[in-house]
């Protein structure tokens, strides 16, 4: 099989599942972070229109990074793990019930449109971006995590997990190590599509 093949398989998952979103990790692994070219031959662009198309209805995108091989996933503006989950962690229960609800999503028992905005940028990141960046068990031990803060308590021992989540997960110490600047589109360029240039330097990805 090829690369069209491949995205048409993904695309025949559930839109925005966590099998979908996993499946298209791979694919850029295989074709984009792995190849000599880093996609430039086009592959890169077919990811992304593919990935696209699926991650639209909930106000997601996907693009390249700074280094032409890394992934970078958007929604407005781009936010750092160690956001991400200090908005997450600050609900009443210490985001144990975000937790939950992430890996309910995980599942295949609800609807990546059932989590809040910034879970959603999680689940995004931790299944495709992560995958795509090499980290292709990041999605198991995301889920092993889970569970642990599912079940804590007091909200403050959800929260410490939350926060050692964001600051001591390989994937997560890394990518702040990865993403330093921002990749800013050549005009014209055919093969990527343009970016938000934010007026904060917050940032995540993958």
């Amino acid at each position: 099989m090829g690369i069209k093949e491949d995205l048409a398989a993904a695309e025949q998952q559930p839109k925005c599942s966590a099998a979908q979103l996993r499946a298209y990790g791979r694919i850029w692994r295989t074709y984009v972070g792995l190849a000599k070219d880093s996609g430039n031959s086009g592959n890169r662009q077919l990811v992304i229109d593919s990935l696209n198309k699926n991650l639209d209805d909930i106000g997601i995108k996907a693009t390249r990074g700074f280094q032409a091989y890394d992934p970078v996933v958007r929604s407005g503006k781009a936010k750092k793990y160690t956001a991400l989950v200090t908005t997450i962690s600050s609900d009443n229960d210490g985001g144990a019930g975000q937790a939950a609800a992430i890996l309910n999503w995980m599942a295949g028992t609800a609807a990546i449109g059932t989590l809040s905005d910034a879970a959603r940028d999680f689940a995004v990141i931790t299944h495709f971006a992560e995958v795509a960046r090499g980290f292709l068990d990041a999605p198991t031990d995301i889920a092993g995590m889970l569970g642990s803060i599912a079940t804590a308590k007091p909200a403050s021992a959800a929260q410490q997990q939350w926060q050692a989540l964001a600051t001591q997960w390989a994937p997560a110490t890394t990518y702040a190590q990865d993403v330093k600047t921002d990749w800013v589109p050549t005009p014209g360029d055919d093969y990527d599509i343009p970016l938000v240039i934010d007026s904060d330097d917050d940032e995540f990805n993958s």
